[in-house]
């Protein structure tokens, strides 16, 4: 069988030959399957392709048959797309979203995006798609984006970094890895149910069920960015409380420190 031959059978062949009626086929999918048992690094492959095509960030597009035909590949066993498996009234919902003041539309169907699809993972291409904007990462996390917008309905967003990952397993969701999100509803843990509890800031939190009151969701702890004082710390080159300010004087008639005579930040807090 030659290579052009190969191609045509994968391309139009719904249903393999049966085992031993090809041996050098056999071949190759036991060489598929050693390297990539679960399929998954062939998956990504086919959706990382897709993506390109579809280029949601700046189309929208984010279906098979919105393609032109001359941007169609070959067709065959594609990955999973978030956006298509969704029913058409989720989507539209999604993709309908407006801001009720200004024009931060990209926001409100980012905000949609993870109040509609929860306990799933939302990939880096669904969520460019979704909000198509340059900037689109930054609407999921916090700063403004839908982890502080979704807080007060009690709406978790967890990404890869920090304890992201730790709290959506010990939920019982899927962990995020890098450049995924995925949300839910959240409430406070409560005594007598068998709910996958994570502890959040020092407080144990369930994934709500149906019934449950909202609640605000538990602001995650994120990791002191480098520079950056810790909370209640002052900014560097700021006198320490109960220090005079400079050019001011000092208690016994004292010359004050001039700022540039002043210990480092690092130096005045150890």
């Amino acid at each position: 069988m030659t290579a052009d031959e190969f191609r045509l059978l994968l391309v139009t062949q719904s249903v393999p030959p049966a085992p031993g009626a090809d041996p050098e086929l056999d071949a190759v999918q036991a060489e598929l399957y050693r390297l990539d048992p679960a399929g998954s690094g062939v998956a990504a492959v086919l959706r990382d392709t897709l993506d390109q095509l579809y280029d949601g960030q700046h189309t929208g597009r984010w279906n098979y048959d919105q393609l032109h035909k001359t941007e169609w590949p070959r067709r065959g066993s594609l990955a999973p797309n978030l956006l298509l498996g969704l029913d058409a009234a989720t989507r539209d919902r999604i993709f309908g979203a407006r801001a009720a003041r200004g024009q931060q539309h990209g926001q409100a169907r980012t905000n949609e995006l993870f109040r509609s699809v929860q306990r799933r993972i939302i990939r880096r291409a669904d969520l460019a798609t979704v909000a198509q904007q340059d900037d689109f990462m930054k609407r999921a996390r916090g700063n403004g984006g839908a982890r502080t917008q979704l807080r007060a309905e009690g709406i978790l967003v967890l990404g890869h970094q920090d304890s992201d990952p730790l709290i959506a397993a010990a939920l019982g969701l899927p962990a995020p890895s890098k450049g995924e999100f995925i949300s839910a509803r959240v409430v406070a843990a409560q005594a007598g149910r068998d709910d996958p509890v994570a502890i959040v800031a020092g407080q144990p939190w369930a994934l709500a069920r149906a019934g449950d009151p909202v609640v605000p969701a538990p602001v995650v702890p994120r990791k002191q960015q480098p520079g950056q004082p810790q909370p209640g710390q002052p900014q560097p080159g700021q006198p320490q409380p109960g220090q005079p300010q400079p050019g001011q004087p000092q208690p016994g008639g004292e010359q004050p420190q001039l700022l540039a005579d002043w210990p480092e930040a690092s130096d005045r807090h150890r």
